[in-house]
């Protein structure tokens, strides 16, 4: 027998204090790797597995020692923990190689340590696995069943799962490209095995070939702690610190990372740096940064510019690749600085925008093609973010809000030339189209900065731009529709108006030649008959200019408004009327005006004025002035002129049915659309008519 004497009354078996040392070791073993991270599950399973062997190992150990059967039945009954052993091993092996199928697969945990408990409990309870332990060696050893098979099956249950560990090792070592877990994943499978055939060879092969040897699985264990040890001292096996775990990040980034010395010089890049350079790490180290950058002053401008701020922020940059071409990247760079505050190097963190590159060019081009489709149209054209913010904006568009440039509005909400009463509403519909994706035929106003009011339409789509929402937004000038409409409106009102004066009148002269006639009926023959026919006369002449006035007026909005030249609808105006005795001069060739097509009426009306109630005029003119923002057109004749007290009554209704409805009949025509008629002269100089044409219902044909 081999024994070790420790002092002069106690003699240890060597195998009971490998026992011994086995326990205290793996447990130490555990403890540390927890200490590690303590909330890692591979690190807690790690120290189930150590605690438990230790148990076992201790148990052999006082089971070895013991000096009475009843204290080595008891160490040999307390052993029974170790079918814990097996499972855990398995455990940790598979949260080591798959941790996926451990969070997936939870039957696995039934299916695992099911039968771990079970021959837990048989060997505590029964005698079909351990009976009573045996003296051989001078020691206290195992007792197994002879009559059952129960510990054939429960040795053979861990050989599998011994077996299938190993074979979960060798596929991640094989399948693994990390060379360090590759290392990690060797000597684990090298405990593990070593363990489980020294174990194999001393509980069953060794004892079967009548060999007798004493079962030192337990005092195997520390084959499994010096491997697990070296594989932590050697190759870092669950040691996590910040060196560790700066590696780890930098080598799972999926941007590029590289490290400089003062100099520029790349002490160290990351995988995804060289797999968007196409380099090599090791062709990368010790070579000038400006290698990696496209055009070679980038990387002075870059360096100047993170030690001005400090860091540098998704700076638009480009990379040159191995073969030359050319990497866009967004490149962020920071100072690194020693503990006195000198500078130590500078780390950049570059990521590849090629693909955002190419999104926001095919999108630039769809633009310009949407942008010069819409120009064609003379329609306002403006890009806004998603607050309301003017990105890009077309000249059109920038005349409709009264300026002169885009640098005007450039990063402006558009409700700073809205007009107030339609500015929440404008910022609302901006939200919307954010959130519904699109808004249409919303008519609001913009205020120039002089306070002109300018009415437009806006139709809006939303889109997704490299550079965030953004919203493409159509605007188109509506002023004129808003003056056909307003002056419709107006027309239809005036028509209205007359058309029941007209019948009014009709009706009252009917009245009235009804009351001669039965007037003339009762009366003798030649009695005041003369008179009344007279007066018969005058009515049914009244309800023939009433019936003429009305087929004028009748025209009177029935189409829209247009711009017409002044010149030539004067010329179209006085071309019925026989007024070649009177020289003339015009001067109103170069202006528009926008008024209803019965525009020429009025300026025949006007010359026939002169025609009829200035017989001694020879000479007239139609000229203009202009007034602040005000069109003064001037029509005057050397005649008689107009009385102060007539200057107002000539355009009544009721004068006019006297002596001509043509000036009733121009005010309510020129009135459609916001132009007034007045008459100015001094009597005994000429009759002298001014049409005051408000801003924007005239313009000029040609510049001066």
């Amino acid at each position: 027998m081999i024994s070790l004497v420790v002092t002069p009354e106690l003699s240890v078996n060597i195998f009971a204090l490998l026992s011994l040392v086995s326990s205290v070791l793996i447990l130490s073993l555990g403890i540390f790797v927890f200490d590690q991270n303590r909330k890692s599950p591979r690190h807690i399973i790690f120290l189930l597995l150590c605690g438990f062997a230790s148990w076992w190992a201790f148990a052999e150990f006082m089971m070895l020692g013991a000096e009475s059967f009843a204290t080595a039945y008891f160490w040999m009954k307390a052993t029974a923990l170790w079918t814990f052993v097996p499972p855990l091993v398995l455990n940790f092996i598979v949260v080591f190689t798959r941790p996926d199928l451990w969070k997936n697969e939870r039957w696995i945990y039934p299916a695992l340590y099911a039968p771990a408990l079970i021959f837990c409990w048989i060997e505590l309870t029964s005698s079909l696995i351990t009976t009573a332990p045996l003296q051989e060696f001078g020691v206290y050893v195992f007792g197994y069943s002879q009559q059952s098979l129960l510990p054939l099956v429960e040795i053979s249950w861990g050989v599998i799962i011994a077996i299938l560990a190993m074979l979960l090792c060798v596929q991640f070592y094989f399948t693994t490209t990390d060379p360090r877990k590759k290392q990690q994943a060797k000597y684990i499978m090298a405990g593990i095995g070593i363990t489980a055939v020294i174990g194999l060879l001393t509980q069953q092969i060794l004892p079967g070939l009548q060999f007798p040897i004493p079962d030192v699985t337990s005092a195997s264990f520390l084959c499994f702690t010096g491997c697990v040890g070296y594989a932590i001292w050697k190759y870092r096996l669950f040691i996590l610190n910040p060196a560790t775990v700066a590696d780890n990040i930098l080598s799972t980034m999926t941007d590029g990372v590289v490290i400089l010395d003062p100099d520029g010089n790349i002490v160290a890049v990351n995988r995804a740096l060289c797999r968007m350079v196409g380099s090599l790490e090791e062709q990368c180290i010790g070579r000038s940064v400006s290698d990696i950058f496209y055009h070679e002053s980038d990387k002075a401008k870059i360096v100047a510019m993170i030690l001005a701020q400090g860091s540098l922020s998704d700076y638009e940059t480009t990379f040159c690749s191995e073969d030359g071409g050319a990497i866009p990247v967004s490149f962020s760079g920071s100072v690194i600085r020693d503990t006195d505050g000198s500078v130590a190097g500078f780390v950049g963190v570059s990521r590849d925008i090629t693909e955002r590159k190419r999104a926001e060019e095919a999108l630039h081009e769809s633009e310009n093609r949407y942008r010069n489709l819409v120009e064609t149209t003379g329609t306002g054209y403006v890009i806004i973010d998603k607050d309301g913010r003017v990105t890009m904006a077309n000249p059109e568009y920038v005349r409709l809000t009264g300026r002169s440039t885009l640098a005007e509005i450039q990063g402006r909400p558009v409700t700073d030339w809205t007009a107030p009463y339609d500015s929440g509403r404008n910022a609302q519909e901006v939200e919307n189209c954010s959130r519904t994706g699109q808004v249409r035929n919303l008519e609001i106003d913009y205020i120039k900065p002089d306070g002109t009011i300018q009415p437009v339409e806006i139709n809006a789509t939303m889109i997704q731009s490299g550079a965030g929402v953004r919203i493409l937004t159509l605007v188109r000038d509506i002023t004129d529709r808003k003056r056909v409409d307003e002056a419709l409106t107006q027309a239809r009102k005036k028509l209205n108006v007359l058309n029941a004066l007209t019948f009014s009148d009709i009706q009252n002269t009917i009245f009235s030649l009804r009351g001669y006639l039965q007037l003339e009926k009762s009366m003798q023959a030649g009695e005041h008959h003369q008179r009344f026919n007279d007066r018969e006369i005058e009515l049914m002449q009244v309800m023939a200019d009433s019936l003429k006035y009305a087929e004028l007026f009748q025209s009177l909005g029935l189409k829209s408004p247009v711009w017409q030249n002044v010149g030539q609808s004067f010329l179209l105006g006085v071309s019925h009327l026989d007024i070649s005795n009177l020289s003339r001069r015009l001067d109103v060739d170069d202006v528009e005006v926008y008024a209803d097509p019965m525009l020429e009426h009025v300026f025949f009306a006007l010359a026939d004025n002169t025609r009829e109630h200035a017989p001694t005029a020879t000479e007239y003119s139609f000229t203009y002035t202009e007034n602040l923002q005000e069109l003064v057109l001037v029509f005057k004749d050397n005649g008689p002129g107009i009385p102060a007290s007539l200057k107002e009554k000539i355009f009544e209704r009721e004068y006019g049915r006297r002596n001509g409805i043509g000036l009733f009949l121009s005010r309510e025509i020129l009135s459609i659309t916001g132009i007034s008629i007045r008459e100015t002269g001094e009597e005994g100089k000429g009759a002298r008519f001014e049409i005051l044409v408000p801003p924007g219902a005239w313009r000029k044909t040609r510049q001066p």
